[in-house]
């Protein structure tokens, strides 16, 4: 999956010589955190939510609400946006956009084509893309279990389980271990009945983790 496959087309923008205010009512009627800033369709900066807010004399001091309301009516967005923005582009990996987001702890990436602003995408975006991938939006049920670190370990795991009960698999989560270590593997089954498999992965030396196996036996009695 592509950022342009889960990335916004329709990006609420604001130019630079538009003022805090325009960009305050936006930010609050669109339900938005993030606006990036135009110039024609190239791409200049950013202003959040934040921003806004930092802009905004403190409650601490004795500014009136006419005085706020005048400051930002006459402040404008580029006296405040971020200028360096980390962008992305449209046919780079979803996973690259989600590790951006998390290494550099922010909340969006705009999404260009040279330097024209083509689509954003944002945290919210990504969690739901890998919700879907993930299965939990369908019927399923979640075994997790370790399974040895070693070439063909997975495969053998899959192979037992699909021999045994035929039960398709919605998605296979698994977990990246240093020095050998014995590795997780989240799978999440079509299926509302884990007793058989949990049986059979067990039964094959695998540890069980979820469910947990002592209390399913006895809730299974």
């Amino acid at each position: 999956m592509l950022v342009r496959d889960r990335m916004q087309r329709e990006v609420v923008t604001v130019c630079e010589t538009d003022t805090l205010a325009h960009a305050a009512t936006l930010l609050a009627r669109r339900g938005i955190r993030h606006l990036p800033v135009r110039r024609g369709e190239r791409l200049v900066g950013i202003v959040t939510d934040r921003d806004l807010r930092s802009a905004m004399p403190s409650s601490l001091t004795d500014a009136t609400p006419q005085a706020t309301a005048a400051l930002l009516e006459s402040t404008p967005v580029s006296a405040i946006m971020v200028r360096e923005v980390i962008t992305i582009a449209p046919d780079v990996p979803l996973e690259e956009a989600a590790r951006l987001l998390t290494l550099r702890r922010i909340g969006c990436l705009p999404v260009v084509e040279g330097e024209r602003l083509a689509g954003i995408i944002t945290e919210s975006d990504i969690l739901r893309a890998f919700t879907q991938l993930l299965g939990v939006l369908e019927p399923s049920s979640r075994l997790e279990l370790e399974i040895p670190n070693r070439p063909g370990a997975l495969l053998a795991l899959l192979t037992l389980l699909a021999e045994r009960h035929g039960v398709s698999i919605t998605s296979a989560l698994l977990s990246p271990e240093p020095g050998g270590a014995p590795q997780r593997l989240v799978l999440r089954m079509a299926t509302m009945n884990l007793a058989p498999l949990v049986i059979t992965a067990r039964d094959a030396g695998y540890r069980v983790i979820w469910p947990p196996v002592e209390s399913w036996m006895a809730s299974s009695r």
